[in-house]
């Protein structure tokens, strides 16, 4: 298995671009050995990654994709850590719950273009706070707890050219 220390050995690897280290036990330490790398894209779903290691993600300075899946840090602050990534341009935190500070934090992060909180139990008024977002052209919301609610906030996300909806129940009687 591939460990913190392990990930030293790509810290020289000056043309990767995309690194996927899904279900692994790679923590912040193993993420602060690959930050001088040029990555575009970079997946930690089911990773040990924690408060620390999204600050670092946050200093990625080509970073354009990034999934942070079911297991990112939620609440204290952790994900506007990653408005510092300026090309930071589609986002990934499926298969998780969403409070409405993660999505205020969400945000902050201005380039963002995609946003994917499929498959996640999302606290109503959260997607409110995403009005502010001015280049988000998707938002997948696919499998959500779809609500009423949640559905005329969509509809103030004007810029939106691409929704996924997909899976998820939604009909003139819905009522919560």
């Amino acid at each position: 298995a591939i460990s913190d220390d392990g990930l030293k050995h790509l810290a020289n690897m000056s043309s990767l671009e995309k690194l996927s280290l899904e279900q692994t036990s790679i923590g912040d330490r193993g993420i602060a050995h690959v930050a001088k790398l040029k990555l575009r894209e970079l997946c930690v779903s089911d990773t040990r990654v924690k408060s620390e290691g999204l600050a670092t993600i946050g200093k990625f300075s080509k970073l354009k994709h990034l999934e942070l899946g079911a297991y990112f840090p939620k609440g204290d602050k952790n994900l506007i850590a990653l408005a510092s990534a300026k090309e930071l341009e589609w986002l990934d935190l499926k298969d998780g719950e969403i409070a409405v500070e993660d999505l205020d934090e969400v945000a902050q992060i201005t380039s963002l273009r995609k946003l994917v909180p499929a498959n996640c139990k999302i606290e109503d008024g959260a997607i409110t706070a995403l009005e502010t977002l001015p280049n988000l052209k998707t938002l997948d919301l696919s499998s959500t707890n779809f609500s009423l609610a949640k559905l005329e906030e969509v509809v103030k996300l004007q810029a939106l050219e691409t929704l996924v909806l997909a899976d998820s129940d939604i009909d003139d009687a819905m009522t919560n």
